[in-house]
């Protein structure tokens, strides 16, 4: 068994778009280059959000919301600053889901997170948004986007089906990721995106491919590309396999004697007692699952919150626990194969 199992568990194409005929040439590196450039950076942003229900409120689809959020909280775990970046038509709902979602977290590092509500539309953006993304783009170590519109070639905002969703839908990513064939912003900030569909942010490094083998590529490529790409069955479980992926790196760093220094010194302060004390591997990869992994419970715990907020299936257009029509005891099955290959990989 090999950590590159955790990749092939969420790039089965259970939902038949087509995703492995979309996969970037070095697939497997891609999830473990982006993951050991999430653990050594200080500061990360995260987009996230497609407004794909549009006839009403809330806009959101259940995936990619999830996936954020374990994101999220795997870095504020490890004493990051982490910035969350949102449309301004979700605000008076997701400030309330984030409050909820990390209540049980230590105070101290739910200090170290931010979140933005921006404009929607093409050049709406106001003048105080724009120098915050500035800042984003010139300060952060890195930038996650997961299941997030990007801006196409046609310069609009489309939903699998080619349904423009640009009024719903804010202009942050073009001052974030560059377009294809240009320049990125900063070429020392790492930029990693999640999609499953073709239309996310980032998933120009395939736009060749999404155009070819997708349903409507013509029309909904992304036309902003990343420095690493993960494609999966759906963005949710894309976010989860970083987050097996920064534990395999950091579990990687426990069994060399030589980071084990730098490793502690990826917690805080209150943790790393606890993370110097312990001897075993297969002790430190079980505290790392439950600090900072993704655990069923938790997902659960998510999915009944944004079912709550009357967050909906992006397929389905109901209100539930789905994920892209997927039941949440499917959901959960993805998630315990993730960690049985963990548990494998440092059974003893």
């Amino acid at each position: 068994m090999t950590q590159n199992e955790i990749a092939d568990i969420i790039q089965k194409d259970i939902g038949n778009r087509g995703i492995r005929n979309i996969l970037p040439d070095d697939n497997y590196q891609e999830f473990q280059l982006a993951a050991k450039k999430l653990v050594d950076s200080s500061k990360v942003a995260i987009l996230s959000g497609f407004a794909c229900i549009m006839d009403s409120e809330p806009h959101y689809e259940t995936d990619g919301i999830a996936g954020a959020f374990a994101i999220a909280k795997c870095l504020l775990n490890m004493n990051k600053q982490v910035t969350l970046l949102f449309d301004a038509h979700s605000e008076p709902y997701m400030k309330e889901i984030i409050q909820l979602y990390l209540q049980d977290m230590n105070t101290s590092l739910k200090g170290n997170l931010d979140s933005m509500f921006l404009e929607c539309g093409h050049n709406n953006l106001s003048s105080d948004s724009l120098q915050k993304l500035q800042i984003i783009s010139e300060t952060f170590d890195a930038i996650v986007s997961i299941e997030r519109p990007s801006i196409t070639i046609s310069e609009k905002y489309l939903t699998m089906s080619a349904f423009d969703i640009s009024h719903l839908s804010s202009a942050f990513d073009k001052h974030l990721f560059p377009l294809v064939g240009e320049k990125k912003k900063n070429s020392n900030q790492h930029l990693i995106s999640i999609g499953d569909g073709g239309n996310e942010v980032g998933m120009g490094k395939v736009q060749k491919l999404v155009i070819q083998h997708i349903n409507n590529g013509e029309k909904i490529a992304a036309n902003t590309y990343c420095d690493n790409l993960i494609v999966s069955d759906t963005s949710n479980f894309g976010g989860y396999a970083l987050v097996y992926f920064v534990i395999l790196g950091l579990v990687k760093m426990k069994l060399d004697s030589s980071q084990h220094k730098q490793l502690i010194s990826l917690f805080p302060q209150f943790m790393q007692p606890l993370v110097k004390d312990i001897a075993l591997v297969k002790d430190f990869k079980d505290l790392m699952l439950t600090q900072i992994g993704v655990m069923v419970s938790n997902e659960k715990a998510c999915a009944r919150l944004l079912e709550k907020y009357g967050i909906k299936d992006g397929i389905t257009k109901q209100v539930g626990t789905t994920v892209d029509g997927i039941s949440f005891d499917d959901q959960a099955v993805i998630i315990f194969e993730m960690q049985k290959v963990l548990d494998n990989l440092f059974a003893d």
